[in-house]
């Protein structure tokens, strides 16, 4: 079970699985999340769920769960998400 929180409004929600793609992918998450947290451990990371899939040759199209990073939120205000690529980015593009 993996506990996320709305930025919009604050509300508590849990993600919970025990599907082997599930539990990979929240997996994968908990991965993502500790190596930002050990990057910078001022912010919480701002996840999108998704839902991906793959085709499988006996059961067909088969649904998994997806977590994109969207962006990162301060921990000291949850509520005020950076949402947009350039607050991980500390260079400019040059075109």
């Amino acid at each position: 079970m993996v506990p996320l929180q709305s930025t919009e409004d604050g509300q508590v929600y849990v993600f919970s699985t025990m599907s082997v793609t599930g539990l990979r992918a929240a997996s994968n998450l908990l991965t993502q999340s500790a190596r930002m947290a050990a990057k910078d451990g001022d912010h919480y990371p701002v996840i999108k769920l998704r839902c991906g899939g793959y085709e499988h040759k006996r059961f067909g199209w088969v649904k998994v769960p997806g977590f994109e990073r969207v962006g990162k939120a301060p921990k000291s205000d949850i509520t005020a998400a950076v949402t947009s690529i350039a607050g991980d980015m500390d260079d400019e593009i040059p075109f």
